[in-house]
């Protein structure tokens, strides 16, 4: 099975467990079966988040609130 098309979405609450595991974004885009560049796309572009060696943490209300406005 190939990677996913860029058009297919990923899915935010299991990227954003990933990236809270402090996978970087090869690590992320193995799991999520995307590209590196999807992973980044998404990291910086839609969620505004750091690399992930300057990862910060989300509580979980944080994370609840950040999926919820974005699905």
């Amino acid at each position: 099975m190939g990677k996913k098309n860029v058009s297919q979405k990923i899915n935010y609450e299991e990227f954003i467990n990933l990236y809270n595991s402090y996978k970087n974004d090869v690590e992320i885009a193995k799991i999520l079966n995307v590209s590196k560049s999807t992973v980044r796309y998404y990291r910086t572009d839609i969620l505004k988040l750091p690399v992930s060696k300057d990862n910060i943490s989300l509580n979980k209300d944080e994370e609840e609130i950040l999926i919820g406005t974005l699905l």
